[in-house]
């Protein structure tokens, strides 16, 4: 069973407990160490569960050529009832504008866990089949309804051309010479026979990046459990500081206490770590907050 462990120490919650409550009875000023005990202990606490065994991410090879740093984790007792729905949809907005560049320096995907087939049943020749799947398909044959667009399944070839069409006309209308910021990682994908997508153990497209999410994983104002999905084409380090700034982002909504993250094994085809976030050294910096973190 995982047990947690706070940043940068191997002492269980109860023992620094113990510890500051000690501290309490001194004087700051002659005992700094122990007023910063103190001081720790009021902060507000984030748990990290460690990542489910049936659930993971394989990345193969023919992603990697295109779009090869993937971070991945899971918020669970999310609450997005009433205006927190909306606060969220906005900030993965604000995101995309900010640290992500537009789409241009990485790309931010969410998914609604109760939507995702994460373990296939046992098949006849007893193969279990669990995991995600983080691929590339042909744009002719990658199949999927892009987020919010109400539309058959299209190809991606089809979705990006459709993307062009609406860049181009934006173009036209704001008489510019070139494509808005808000068009411009398509530059990204130019001459692009294959996409990067993320599947489900059955199969089903999850998302395109940098293109869009598909509508099927979408999240809604029900959603308790979601998928984080981070992916760049620049850096690990990239990714894994954007998914740092979108769960800061998620405590501007609600409060670390209410939630739980849960480490995503990422990993390459023959079952080596790429890497798992958050890692001992993710989250290190939350202001005024305190990470609980697993050891076996």
């Amino acid at each position: 069973m995982d047990m947690p462990v706070q940043n940068g120490t191997d002492k269980s919650a109860h023992e620094e407990g113990a510890t500051s409550g000690d501290a309490s009875n001194n004087k700051s000023g002659d005992h700094p160490a122990a007023a910063a005990a103190v001081l720790q202990d009021h902060r507000d606490t984030l748990q990290v569960q460690g990542p489910d065994e049936d659930f993971y991410v394989t990345v193969t090879k023919s992603a990697l050529e295109l779009r090869p740093h993937l971070v991945c984790c899971i918020v669970k007792e999310m609450n997005l009832q009433d205006e927190k729905f909306r606060k969220f949809i906005a900030l993965q907005t604000k995101l995309h504008d900010g640290i992500c560049k537009k789409r241009l320096q990485s790309t931010i995907a969410t998914h609604d866990i109760a939507k995702i087939t994460s373990k296939l049943p046992v098949t006849e020749d007893g193969k279990i089949i669990d995991g995600l799947v983080y691929t590339s398909r042909p744009k002719q044959s990658l199949m999927f309804v892009p987020l919010n667009r109400r539309s058959k399944p299209v190809s991606a070839a089809r979705f990006v051309h459709t993307l062009q069409q609406e860049a181009e006309n934006q173009r036209k209308l704001q008489k510019a010479n070139s494509l808005s910021g808000l068009y411009k990682y398509l530059q990204l994908v130019e001459g692009w026979s294959h996409f990067p997508c993320l599947l489900d153990a059955a199969g089903t497209v999850l998302s395109v990046p940098p293109l869009t999410n598909a509508d099927v994983s979408k999240i809604e104002p029900s959603s308790t459990e979601i998928l984080l999905e981070v992916t760049s084409d620049k850096s690990l380090a990239v990714s894994k500081a954007t998914m740092t700034e979108l769960i800061q982002a998620v405590l501007e909504i609600v409060t670390p206490q209410s939630i739980v993250i849960k480490q995503v094994r990422v990993q390459g085809e023959d079952g080596g770590l790429r890497c798992v976030f958050p890692a001992s050294d993710d989250l290190t910096q939350l202001p005024g907050i305190r990470v609980l973190r697993p050891f076996k």
